[in-house]
């Protein structure tokens, strides 16, 4: 009866013992996880969640007021087939947004990327770039004209590497560029 007694003593005091020792490592990587976001936060920053009318709405806000006379048409948004929505802005550049998830619905589809999509043979790059600077200001109207430069040389210089400029705002500029075509994209950071 002694031994018995003796297991189940040595028994009860590991099993505590394991059990605080697991909830002591639990808590430290859960203590780990909250700094890792904590400080990407810090960098990359976040931005209020918009759905797609809304971003196309200011984006068409910032192109008037801009003084360029083609806003994304918002009647030439695409099918779902590439869970995008297209948008014609001129002859050789679109918009398109991509949702956090797709369902085809403008009004709630919160936006992920907001891009502007230059065919490399319609000649109009400067015009692609007066679009994409705008893009950025409808998505961070708090931007000095010097900010949206400095992050799009950033985005520039990234490019080949296909990462995206960050300042800590919550918007990340970005471009992705083929034999074809050239993307100019702003990709908000939520919360």
């Amino acid at each position: 009866m002694k031994k018995s007694t003796i297991i189940l003593l040595v028994l009860i005091i590991l099993s505590v013992g394991i059990y605080f020792g697991v909830n002591y490592f639990l808590n430290k990587d859960l203590k780990e996880q909250q700094q890792k976001l904590d400080d990407m936060i810090a960098e990359y920053g976040t931005i209020e969640k918009e759905n797609v009318n809304t971003a196309v709405a200011k984006f068409n806000t910032e192109i008037m007021d801009g003084g360029l006379e083609n806003p994304a048409k918002e009647d030439a948004n695409s099918t779902s087939e590439d869970q995008l929505y297209w948008y014609m802005i001129e002859d050789g550049i679109y918009c398109y947004v991509k949702p956090e998830e797709y369902t085809g619905d403008v009004e709630n589809d919160i936006v992920h990327t907001i891009s502007v999509y230059y065919e490399i043979a319609s000649g109009k790059q400067e015009k692609a770039l007066e679009y994409f600077k705008l893009l950025i200001k409808s998505n961070k109207n708090d931007f000095t004209d010097e900010q949206i430069t400095e992050l799009i040389n950033k985005a520039e210089e990234l490019k080949e590497e296909k990462q995206k400029a960050v300042n800590g705002s919550g918007v990340m500029v970005g471009i992705a560029e083929t034999e074809d075509h050239i993307e100019y994209q702003v990709t908000r950071n939520y919360e």
